[in-house]
């Protein structure tokens, strides 16, 4: 875990930004009005994410998430997935094409919905077809209304 210079994060560490998680790949040098620029991936294959600040107060405002989830890079296309938008929504089963980051927020693109909730269809998940059930914790990586 590499340090990165007057900064309260590490390279690799998890930080929880607009509810969802993210992995720090590097944190850049101040840039035009921006104080503070940090790089963080969900599908490196797919896409970079810069989240960019203004104000101390805001970047430091971000959160560690220690809390260990379901690395979604390890997914590829086809594979199967659970789906919906909200927590209220049902899971539908569907295959997994890519990540895209939309309005600064990830949209899970399948071959049949943009979600914004996706998990991977396995033994754990299985059951969850159907209902509006939360998954274990370690599938989750957005912020949850339940």
């Amino acid at each position: 875990m590499k340090k990165i210079i007057n900064s309260k994060f590490n390279i690799d560490d998890f930080i929880l930004y607009n509810g969802y998680t993210y992995k720090i790949i590097d944190i850049l040098p101040a840039l035009n009005s921006y104080k503070y620029v940090v790089r963080t991936t969900g599908d490196k294959s797919t896409w970079t994410n810069y989240v960019f600040f203004k104000k101390d107060e805001d970047y430091m405002s971000l959160q560690p998430n220690f809390k260990e989830t379901f690395d979604l890079l390890t997914l590829k296309p086809y594979d199967k997935v659970l789906v919906r938008n909200i927590d209220i929504d049902e899971w539908h089963i569907d295959f997994f094409e890519c990540i895209k980051i939309i309005n600064t927020m990830p949209v899970f693109i399948c071959m049949n919905h943009k979600v914004s909730q996706l998990i991977p269809y396995n033994e754990e998940t299985k059951h969850l077809i159907g209902s509006k059930d939360l998954p274990p914790d370690f599938y989750i990586n957005w912020q949850t209304t339940q």
